[in-house]
């Protein structure tokens, strides 16, 4: 079972640990066991409770009459205020089930975000917050390896999917034509499926190569379908390389095609090369994806 300290607890909810403990002996609004007589340690199951409390905390209600309700009126209002909290709410029900491993949950929560916003805003609101809460979680070893792929997976199917029910344009000149790669030794897709959607949503022609792709592919293939742009969203550092040169190495051998490079790892960089264009925002990729050429 996971445990949990009221730091990670503070860190999760947004409440205070001061307050927490206040909340614990004023309220007994939590119950954390105890190691020794000072140190407090949260479950699973302690961790959701909090996570909802501190929803309605978050959204105006008094911990006085938090401490009265029953779990299931908690839920309740949690729904009342769904409509209010349209982002954070399924932010926290995302983080519920991936620590349980609840897939039935973590596929119903996919779905709601898909209604509610679009797979677009879904992914900048909803999705993309609740990764960057799940890599927190992970570095202060509160969140297993399998726990993060339990969630990357299901989301990456998610976006699979979608992509799935686009039609794929046929007859597109050269210039509408991209490509999307991980390089080798990255196999970190997420944000390359999104960026695969976008422009597939937007009339481009396009192929997926998914990750962990030598140079040597890419080249190799974009030729072969003459495609003029290629993708790709680096998130981890390559091996012996550094991006820029890792960029040089690209467009050496993709002498006809423009590279699209967007990340964290791009950061601070300003290609001398014309043909490798830094996408440093989201919105800069919407806008590109949504070019009419």
């Amino acid at each position: 079972m996971d445990h949990f300290t009221i730091k990670d607890i503070e860190l999760l909810t947004g409440i205070k640990a001061h307050t927490l403990r206040v909340w614990e002996q004023r309220y007994s609004l939590l119950a954390p066991a105890r190691e020794g007589r000072e140190h407090r340690t949260y479950d699973a199951d302690d961790l959701k409770h909090a996570l909802r409390v501190a929803q309605l905390y978050h959204s105006g209600v008094k911990v006085s009459a938090l401490a009265a309700m029953s779990e299931t009126e908690i839920d309740q209002r949690l729904e009342d205020f769904a409509d209010e909290e349209r982002v954070s709410v399924p932010v926290r029900q995302l983080i519920e089930a991936t620590v349980s491993f609840d897939e039935p949950l973590f596929r119903q929560v996919l779905g709601q975000i898909r209604s509610t916003f679009g797979v677009e805003q879904g992914m900048l609101r909803v999705i993309y917050p609740f990764l960057k809460r799940i890599g927190q979680m992970w570095m202060h070893g509160k969140v297993k390896p399998g726990q993060e792929h339990f969630a990357s997976t299901l989301i990456r199917d998610f976006l699979i999917h979608m992509v799935a029910t686009l039609n794929k344009p046929i007859n597109v000149t050269m210039d509408r034509r991209m490509m999307f790669f991980a390089p080798e030794g990255d196999w970190h897709e997420i944000p390359l499926l999104f960026a695969y959607y976008l422009f597939r949503k937007h009339g481009w022609w396009t192929i997926y190569l998914g990750a962990d792709m030598p140079i040597s592919i890419v080249s190799s293939l974009a030729e072969e379908h003459q495609v003029g742009h290629v993708f790709l969203h680096p998130l981890v550092n390559l091996t012996q390389v550094e991006m820029d040169t890792y960029l040089h190495r690209l467009a050496a051998e993709l002498p006809a095609q423009r590279i699209i490079v967007s990340g964290p790892l791009t950061k601070g960089m300003h290609p001398v090369d014309s043909r490798i264009k830094v996408l440093r925002s989201e919105q800069e990729l919407l806008t590109l994806a949504d070019h009419q050429g």
